[in-house]
């Protein structure tokens, strides 16, 4: 079982987070169906989890700077420019992932109200 940055499931400290988050998103979007309550329910998810990685971040830099000197402050250095890149591009699967799953519920709302849902578009760049 994970605790840290990757951990798979909300953790304790985390719970008041995400009923917030979950609270918001139910208000904001008011779900018709399972399907756009499991959406929402996944935005709360990933919502913690982003914020998990900021927190983890600047917990992490706190921890590497406070007393190092010399080769400990060098070595620290590149500890934590390597974990900011990790945790960098951990953030931005979480991004696209919040991205896609909004706009899966944009769809998802549209279509339950009736209104004309348009297929998805593929768009691809080839420079």
């Amino acid at each position: 079982m994970k605790h840290g940055l990757t951990a798979r499931r909300v953790l304790e400290c985390e719970v008041e987070s995400f009923e917030a988050a979950l609270k918001a998103l139910t208000d904001e979007w008011k779900p018709k169906g399972p399907v756009a309550e499991s959406l929402c329910k996944r935005m709360a998810w990933l919502a913690v989890r982003l914020d998990r990685a900021g927190r983890l971040e600047s917990e992490f830099y706190a921890s590497c700077f406070e007393d190092g000197e010399g080769e400990e402050a060098s070595f620290n250095r590149i500890i934590f420019e390597h974990m900011v890149n990790s945790i960098g591009r951990y953030e931005m699967a979480l991004a696209r992932s919040f991205a896609k799953t909004l706009h899966e519920l944009e769809r998802v709302s549209k279509g339950a109200s009736g209104e004309p849902v348009c297929a998805p578009t593929i768009v691809d760049f080839n420079w």
